[in-house]
């Protein structure tokens, strides 16, 4: 295993810097496929826990979450490396797992077969459901009278000499303008 930065001590407890130099890869190579299995479940919760403090340490910044301790967080910096370095073990440690083609990264494979294998089974039930559909009219447009016009009653309708808007138009013009 090879000896962690300075950056890596200072921003990682004592456990999680076991855990990241673990995930190296000298180390990585010489460990069983159940071990690491346990090295990928045990990174991916702290990376988990740090990301989701960084997170609530940001919005404690902003001012949109109530501070957690005594004092709202003044920088998630530290939390940000924390998450920083898990995560980047933790893609070394499932690196190597999916280079063994382990049972866990098969796994996830097969789960993909079978989402395959349900799809086509729910489509040929589909088929099947579409051939015994009864019949209905496409929904498509029908020819028709289009509009009807249904005349405004309560305005009178502009040149009607006789009706009431003559008036007003005789008193326009013999206004000066």
């Amino acid at each position: 295993m090879t000896d962690p930065s300075k950056d890596e001590e200072r921003a990682l407890s004592r456990d999680e810097l076991e855990l990241v130099s673990a995930a190296r890869q000298p180390g990585l190579r010489e460990m069983n496929d159940r071990d690491l299995a346990d090295l990928v479940t045990r990174l991916r919760d702290r990376r988990d826990r740090a990301r989701s403090l960084a997170e609530r340490q940001r919005r404690e910044m902003r001012g949109k979450a109530a501070p957690a301790g005594i004092s709202p967080a003044a920088d998630n910096a530290g939390t940000r490396n924390k998450e920083h370095y898990l995560g980047a073990a933790l893609a070394r440690a499932m690196e190597e797992r999916d280079r063994r083609g382990t049972e866990e990264s098969m796994s996830e494979d097969k789960k993909d077969d079978d989402q395959h294998a349900i799809a086509e089974k729910a489509l040929e039930m589909r088929k099947e459901a579409d051939k015994h559909a009864p019949e209905h009219p496409e929904n498509t447009p029908t020819p028709d009278e289009g509009m009807h016009s249904v005349p405004n009653e309560d305005i009178i309708p502009s040149g009607n000499i006789d009706a009431e808007g003559h008036r007003v138009v005789v008193e326009r013009s013999r206004k000066v303008r």
